[in-house]
């Protein structure tokens, strides 16, 4: 995406009348669809030992390789480092709930 194509204007509305921009919270949010478990452990376990933990740490903390905990391998690739002038006020990885289907009713 070029930033300068990118719809600013929402944000922009943020500048009080004084000119000093408002405090308001902002959600990012991201929806994944997993087709490998076995690259996205291996990611994981690889970012986990550049951070010093051992192999029985990773398993602890994101299962083996034979059986990821999917969630918990996206939590620790994911988790935000920050971001200048922000306070992250929440960091969540869920399951997305499945979509439910409505049984069509049946015209008289």
């Amino acid at each position: 995406m070029d930033l300068r194509e990118f719809n600013h204007s929402g944000i922009a509305q943020g500048a009080s009348r004084n000119g000093a921009a408002e405090l308001r919270e902002i959600d990012v949010t991201v929806r994944l669809s997993v087709n490998d478990a076995g690259s996205l452990w291996a990611a994981a376990a690889a970012k986990a030992l550049s951070a010093g933990m051992t192999i029985d740490e990773i398993a602890e903390t994101i299962g083996p390789r034979e059986d990821p905990s999917v969630a918990d391998c996206i939590a620790l690739l994911c988790e935000p480092a920050g971001l200048p002038g922000c306070a992250i006020e929440d960091f969540t990885v869920a399951h997305a709930a499945p979509v439910m289907q409505l049984p069509r009713s049946i015209a008289a």
